[in-house]
């Protein structure tokens, strides 16, 4: 089953990534986060150790550790994955194709938390989850009806149009990694 204060301090750590509490850069100290849990240092180690392999936390020898920033080129590489694996999911879903390919479902689960945390931040802009929920309403609707060459316009117009948003969000992206 594993550690339990490890899997605790790797979960606290991957909520407080992705709910926006930590900013992206922002450098983490084991002795703060093993005080504020009340835990020691080794299962922050290692949880810091985890999220590296995950690509939420990068690990500098004699500089420690810092949340993961993203560069526009970085952001354009998600997007373009996560268009891909989304629509073969939902292909997947609908028995189009794909069906139980453990591949895609990695790839995507791979990615999921520096997702999570980028539609985080990008929540802070205005309008942008007023938006992206429209979007997924009419998703939704295009799932129910089995349309799936509307759902990949669909899919392509909501994570260009979020795409477009990180790109134009660049300084934002730049000032809280520089934070």
């Amino acid at each position: 089953m594993g550690d339990p204060e490890l899997i605790r301090a790797a979960e606290y750590l991957r909520d407080r990534n992705v709910d926006g509490a930590l900013k992206m850069g922002q450098v983490l100290s084991e002795r703060g986060i093993s005080e504020e849990m009340g835990v020691s240092k080794s299962p922050v180690r290692e949880a810091l150790a985890q999220l590296r392999d995950d690509g939420l936390v990068l690990i500098e020898p004699q500089k420690g550790a810092r949340v993961f920033t993203l560069d526009e080129t970085e952001v354009t590489q998600i997007c373009d994955s996560r268009q891909a694996i989304e629509t073969a999911t939902f292909e997947m879903a609908l028995g189009c194709d794909h069906a139980g390919n453990d591949y895609l479902m990695a790839s995507y689960t791979r990615y999921v938390g520096k997702i999570a945390a980028l539609r985080t931040h990008l929540s802070k802009l205005p309008q942008h989850t007023d938006l992206s929920f429209a979007e997924y309403r009419k998703i939704a609707a295009a799932t129910r009806e089995v349309r799936m060459d509307t759902i990949r316009a669909l899919l392509a117009d909501h994570i260009g149009r979020t795409r477009q948003a990180y790109g134009r969000r660049a300084d934002f992206l730049e000032d809280i990694s520089a934070a």
